[in-house]
């Protein structure tokens, strides 16, 4: 949660221990009852919404550590594929068969995934040609694997995008929920302590919200003298 956030939560909590520390003074079907079950409700879904707003970050951190790894991984092994192609292209004298390899201009994901797709379909049909240069009899499907493998870190990244941006939202609309039960407590608490003083101190000191600590500005930076006339 954000520091606004966690001040309005806060605030909801003390709603909620003020209720329970004044156990029979609202009647069970009290307009106050319903209005304190809002609140009650708003925070269960601010828990919720906080709790998928986590595992959203999380997905997409696990997602982008994997992705670097892996695409560290493809470009390794599609400058080993390229490398070879030239190699095979000299010894055979046929130069626009390493043309099928070449490593793309862009350093971007999609255009490294885009060629990668290539030479896997270009050294397909000729696996052999390049397991005699002793790369791994099994390279095609090591280079297959690491475009899934890729392809599904994407794929984590935006489900967690999703849930991260669900999670916002359901947190705004808990948050409106609860202060708008807030609101009516709060008219409803002043005409039942209007002659209480002590528990209208205990209500007002918890339906307040706090405010965020604020952060000190740093010193101006001292104006050096002026130079010797």
């Amino acid at each position: 949660m954000n520091d606004r956030e966690a001040a309005r939560y806060d605030r909801f909590k003390r709603m909620i221990g003020f209720r329970d520390n004044r156990p029979g003074q609202f009647p069970v079907a009290s307009k106050a009852v319903e209005e304190f079950a809002l609140v009650e409700g708003g925070i269960a879904d601010m828990d919720a919404a906080e709790a998928k707003q986590s595992g959203g970050k999380q997905k997409i951190k696990g997602g982008t550590t994997d992705k670097e790894v892996l695409l560290d991984a493809l470009r390794l092994d599609m400058r080993n594929l390229a490398r070879t192609a030239r190699s095979i292209a000299e010894k055979e004298n046929t130069p626009g068969f390493a043309e099928g390899y070449r490593m793309p201009n862009s350093p971007g994901e999609e255009a490294l995934l885009t060629a990668g797709r290539l030479f896997k379909k270009n050294a397909t049909p000729v696996a052999a040609k390049f397991v005699a240069y002793l790369l791994p009899a099994d390279f095609v499907t090591h280079l297959g694997d690491d475009l899934t493998a890729i392809e599904a870190a994407n794929k984590q990244q935006n489900t967690g995008l999703d849930e991260q941006t669900g999670g916002t939202g359901a947190k705004s609309a808990a948050i409106r929920k609860a202060l708008d039960a807030a609101s009516q407590l709060d008219t409803i608490m002043k005409n039942k302590y209007a002659r209480d003083p002590e528990n209208l101190r205990a209500w007002l000191s918890a339906s307040h919200t706090e405010r965020a600590a604020q952060r000190e500005k740093p010193a101006p930076p001292a104006t050096p003298p002026p130079p010797p006339a």
